[in-house]
């Protein structure tokens, strides 16, 4: 009997300490056992097999499935309680923040760890508290609270591997990495020019940004989200190379960890939490050009582009609220948030607008945010208390270059009402979207209609005001057909808007500014989470009588057309920027663009699909395509167009050659067919009419035939669009290993190539499904034109080297016509 009382008390005991261990109360009948101190350290793992390590000191630790520590809270302060007020100065949508007197506190002493009832870990260290959840299979949320009174913000000091790089933080456009950089999470205008020590309220900093996604992804294997929508900064390696600040507003702060395989797998995550982008209609693939000056310089141009050959689907004229002069000579601005046409200058939009759908065209107008007391259009938003206020319930003015502006409210039922209804009138005229601008310029002190504050909001408003417009066009076309694309954002960027654009780069080849730019920020944008961004052709802003000139209008439009999306600009200084109509070379040239982006129809198409699908970026960085090679990580001016196209922009005056980094495995040119072997950088030709470009060998690329004018379903039969491509399927094959590809509507294109250099010069057979089919030559490809009978069909080619095959697998329908260009 004394034994089995013994037994039963050591295992009272047993319980007791393994209770006390993981910091949880004893069961009932075990008080009794020695109490234990508190674990000093607790795990948390994932799903993934990497593991949270959690220390009662507040340090923790991310390792990887194998060990190896990917991310550290810092050794000496893990965590600062800042006291103190932040003061803030803002002009033209520029901010600058200011602590006077910054006084800062840590936690002393160790805590005491537990786990919750949830099974997260939990830290009480004097009065902090640290919570260490999982989120999901792949995420691990860190969230840290301070009860001292008068915290004003935290301050988390990290640790990196000094080795590893940190990319992404939204559009920014002096580097796809910030190493050596603070980075401020702020959304607001970039500036005209970005400098240590801008001009304020003209310039700003380098880093300063439209789209400041709190989100870094690290060639660790993580991806590390900021959460919540306060201010916040980055300290990017500032103190020592292994050092990462994180400061947010407030007195609470989460962090978001994601981890996975490859930064593919990482973003696919990241994206599937904060939103993906819908896919934009047909016709949004095509190029779109601007049109300004009225009803007849509209339809001109219109005319215009049908007559030279130069394909577009869709025209947006800004200018359909107005115009106005501004105070210096040759600038003009838009009406501040005017939501009517100008009956001056376009007495009869919706005549316009029907006569340019018939000549295969959609129409696409302009909006921003603001109110104007100076335009009798907002009185009716001001009188019914449609605008931001401030504490006192007055209305809250930002100062702008053409006079004080206000901002409507998007969490004010009536103002959405009162946007609906003008929206609903925009829409009756014809249009079909529209750039949706701005949304940086809220200022903190303002207050919204659902109680939150300036503070709160202000990063969010560019999502609102996006988001309102997406909701409106959702409820006035279900099936989709409309386009918006926005310039700000925060982290609901990418679903709120068709697509963004990368800001107001000015017309010149500046580093901080200007050309080069426009890249980057899409580049870091992609990173970040926000896989559908383009850029303006060529540029916006004009300082001084620095307009575009032709060299610069080349190679811009030439990048426009291997992006995702091609879209021009008329510019700040129209008078200024040279034009496609400068001269009959920029016509031509321009002209040869726009219809290899429309040849390149069905691929873009379908690597929209695969970023609507996964949040893989249309246009990668070179890193995220090919993770394992260092080499990538360093190029920020080159990209991938999907998983075949790699591009490389011409990005300074006067070159002639291109120095380009061409991954491992063997390229072709897209242009002269000239075979490189990749992993190595090469000086490349770059004359002013070509673009580097360069394809994966083995690659099987849908493109559609040349001549077609528009993507928009319906047009003038004399005007080609997608009915005369409709059930042909059109296939250029490289040589070189077999790859796959899977075409918007699920098609599957399974390529296999001979194995020798090339195509024979001259192949002996082809067949389509056992069927003899004809091969003629056409320039230096050899192609093939045949019907398929069924949805799937087999291609194969009987060449000196081996047979060429191309399987079609999964087609929607009936394939139809057939055709295969067999490059050399």
């Amino acid at each position: 009997m004394e034994q089995r009382r013994r037994g039963e008390a050591g295992v009272r005991r047993g319980l007791g300490v393994a209770a006390l261990a993981l910091g949880l109360t004893p069961p009932p009948g075990v008080l009794a056992a020695p109490r234990l101190p508190p674990p000093t350290e607790a795990r948390l793992a994932l799903e993934t097999g990497h593991v949270l390590v959690a220390s009662a000191t507040g340090r923790w630790e991310l390792h990887d499935p194998a060990g190896k520590r990917l991310l550290a809270s810092d050794a000496v302060a893990p965590l600062r309680l800042g006291r103190g007020r932040l003061e803030v100065s803002h002009l033209f949508g520029t901010f600058r923040f200011h602590l006077p007197a910054p006084a800062w506190a840590a936690p002393v002493g160790a805590g005491r760890l537990g786990r919750d009832a949830g099974g997260g870990l939990v830290l009480e260290q004097g009065d902090v508290t640290w919570r260490f959840a999982r989120v999901g299979p792949a995420s691990v949320r860190v969230a840290v609270a301070a009860r001292r009174p008068g915290t004003s913000r935290l301050a988390l000091g990290l640790r990196v591997d000094p080795r590893d790089r940190l990319f992404g933080f939204g559009a920014r456009t002096n580097a796809c990495h910030q190493a050596g950089r603070r980075v401020e999470n702020w959304v607001q205008e970039g500036g005209n020019g970005k400098a240590e020590q801008p001009l304020f309220g003209v310039s700003n900093h380098p880093t300063a940004s439209h789209v400041p996604l709190p989100f870094c992804l690290s060639t660790a294997g993580f991806g590390l989200t900021i959460e919540g929508a306060r201010r916040s900064t980055w300290e990017v390696g500032l103190d020592r190379p292994s050092g990462l600040g994180v400061t947010v507003e407030g007195d609470r702060a989460a962090l978001l960890l994601d981890v996975g395989p490859t930064p593919a797998a990482i973003l696919r995550v990241h994206t599937a939490r904060i939103g993906r982008p819908t896919m934009p209609p047909l016709w949004a693939f095509g190029p779109t050009e601007f049109g300004k000056g009225g009803t007849e310089a509209v339809w001109r141009k219109a005319r215009f582009l049908r007559e030279a050959g130069v394909p577009a689907s869709a025209i947006w004229y800004e200018d359909w609220v107005g115009l106005e002069h501004g105070p210096l000579p040759g600038l003009t601005h838009l009406p501040w948030g005017r939501w009517v046409p100008d009956l001056g200058h376009y007495p009869d939009v919706g005549g316009l607008n029907a006569r340019l759908e018939a000549l295969g065209f959609k129409s696409l107008g302009y909006f921003n945010p603001f109110l104007s007391q100076g335009d009798p259009h907002a009185r009716e938003a001001f009188e019914r208390g449609y605008a931001l206020k401030d504490a006192a319930g007055h209305t809250v003015f930002s100062p702008g270059p053409f006079g004080p502006v206000a901002h409507l409210d998007p969490t004010h039922a009536g103002a959405r009402r009162w946007a609906f209804e003008r929206l609903s009138a925009f829409e009756r005229l014809g249009f079909d979207g529209a750039m949706v601008d701005f949304g940086e310029w809220v200022p903190p002190e303002a207050r919204f209609a659902d109680g939150s504050s300036g503070w709160e909001q202000h990063n969010r408003y560019p999502d609102l005001w996006a988001g309102l417009h997406r909701t409106f066009w959702e409820q006035a076309r279900p099936d989709g057909d409309f386009v918006c694309y926005t310039r700000a954002g925060w982290t609901g960027a990418a679903r709120a808007a068709t697509y963004m654009w990368a800001g107001d780069q000015n017309t010149d080849w500046g580093e901080d500014d200007g050309f080069p730019t426009a890249l980057r920020a899409i580049l870091s944008a992609g990173l970040s989470g926000v896989p559908l961004m383009t850029h303006d052709i060529a540029g916006f802003a004009t300082l001084g009588d620095r307009g575009v000139t032709k060299e610069l209008y080349f190679r811009w439009v030439a990048f426009g057309a291997f992006s995702t999306f091609m879209r021009t600009h008329s510019g700040q200084k129209f008078s200024l920027n040279w034009r496609l109509d400068s001269d009959a070379e920029t016509l031509a040239h321009h002209r040869r663009y726009a219809r290899a982006h429309m040849a390149l129809l069905p691929y873009r198409r379908a690597v929209v699909r695969e970023a609507v699908e996964t949040g893989l970026p249309a246009m990668r960085h070179l890193w995220l395509a090919f993770p394992s090679a260092r080499e990538a990580r360093e190029v920020d001016d080159a990209y991938m167009l999907g998983p075949e196209l790699l591009v490389a922009p011409v990005l300074t005056p006067g070159a002639t050659t291109r120095r380009l980094w061409l991954p491992p495995g063997t390229w072709i040119d897209w242009w002269s067919g000239r075979r490189e072997a990749g992993g190595r950088w090469l000086e490349v030709p770059a004359p002013l009419d070509a673009l580097p470009v360069w394809v994966r060998a083995g690659a099987a690329v849908p493109v559609w035939p040349e001549g077609v004018m528009t993507a928009v379903p319906g047009a003038d039969p004399s005007v080609p669009g997608p009915a005369a491509v409709a059930g042909t399927l059109q296939v250029r094959l490289f040589p070189g290993p077999g790859r796959r590809f899977t075409l918007a509507e699920g098609t599957r294109l399974v390529h296999q190539p001979p194995t020798g250099a090339g195509v024979a010069a001259t192949p002996r057979a082809a067949t389509l499904d056992g069927r003899p089919v004809a091969l003629t030559r056409e320039g230096r490809a050899w192609v093939v034109r045949a019907r398929a009978a069924g949805r799937e069909a087999t291609l194969e080619v009987e060449t000196a080297a081996g047979p060429w095959r191309l399987r079609v697998e999964g087609a929607p329908g009936p394939i139809g016509t057939l055709v295969a260009r067999l490059e050399p």
